[in-house]
C-alpha cells in the first residue's frame, strides 16, 4: 500500500511539472526552414505573433461608440517589436474634432505638437481604441461627456468640401403618336422634355429649369427659371 502512494503521488507531480512548462511554451518560427542566403540578418519576430500585420497606414471603417463613422487611412504604429498596432494621428486635434470628440474641453491636448503623429488613448480617459485586424476596423469607444450632442447623421463641418467641377442634367421625356380613323386617317405626333442643367464649379451652383414641347414638327422651347447661388 505505501509503494502505491508513492507512484501516484510522483505521477501527480510529473503532470503537474509537465501542464506548466507547456503553458508557458511560446510558439516560434524557425529561420532555418526558409530556403534563403543570410538569414542571420532575416527578423521574423513579427510572425511569431497572431498580429501578422506591419505598421503602416491601412483604410479602414471607424466606428464610434459602436457606430459606423466613416471609411479612412489611418496610421498604425507599434511602440516595440513585442507590441500591439494602435493608431495615431497627425493634426490630431482637428482628426479628433472631426470624430466630434470635444478636444477642446480636454487638457490632455492643450500643447500638442500637430506636426507628430500622436496615440490619443492616453489622452482621453476611459477610451479605447481597438484595431481589429482582420476586419480592418477601428473600433473607438468614448465616453460621452466628451462627445458633442450630434443629431443622428450629423456631419461636422470639419469634413465639408464643395465637391468636384461637374456639368450636370436631368429630364423627364414623354411622347404619344396618335392615328385617328374617324377624321379621314388622321396623325398626330406630340411630346414633352423637362430639363433640370445644372453646372458646378468651386462653392458656384448654377441651375436652369426649361421645357421642349413639339407637336407636328413644331416646337415650343422655354426658360422657365435659372439662378445661381454659393455658400456664405
Amino acid at each position: 500500500m505505501m509503494t502505491t502512494r508513492i507512484v501516484v503521488g510522483l505521477t501527480a507531480g510529473t503532470c503537474l511539472i509537465f501542464s506548466q512548462n507547456l503553458m508557458a511554451e511560446v510558439s516560434v518560427f524557425n529561420p532555418a526552414l526558409l530556403e534563403i542566403d543570410h538569414q542571420s540578418g532575416v527578423d521574423i519576430r513579427q510572425f511569431n505573433r497572431a498580429n501578422l500585420m506591419p505598421p503602416g497606414v491601412y483604410s479602414v471603417d471607424i466606428f464610434i461608440n459602436g457606430k459606423m463613422f466613416e471609411r479612412q487611412d489611418v496610421t498604425f504604429v507599434q511602440d516595440n517589436p513585442d507590441a500591439d498596432l494602435h493608431a495615431c494621428f497627425i493634426a490630431i486635434k482637428k482628426t479628433l474634432s472631426s470624430f466630434g470628440i470635444k478636444v477642446d474641453a480636454l487638457k490632455s491636448f492643450n500643447d500638442v505638437d500637430e506636426t507628430v503623429c500622436l496615440d490619443p488613448a492616453p489622452r482621453i480617459e476611459g477610451s479605447s481604441w481597438q484595431f481589429d485586424s482582420d476586419k480592418l476596423q477601428l473600433n473607438i469607444s468614448i465616453p460621452q461627456i466628451y462627445m458633442d450632442a450630434m443629431a443622428y447623421d450629423y456631419i461636422s463641418p470639419t469634413r465639408w468640401d464643395e465637391g468636384i467641377n461637374a456639368l450636370t442634367i436631368n429630364y423627364d421625356f414623354s411622347g404619344s403618336h396618335t392615328l385617328r380613323s374617324d377624321y379621314g386617317s388622321q396623325e398626330t405626333d406630340t411630346s414633352y422634355l423637362n430639363l433640370r442643367n445644372g453646372l458646378n464649379i468651386g462653392p458656384w451652383r448654377l441651375r436652369n429649369y426649361s421645357t421642349l414641347n413639339t407637336s407636328d414638327g413644331r416646337a415650343e422651347y422655354n426658360s422657365i427659371s435659372t439662378w445661381i447661388q454659393r455658400d456664405i
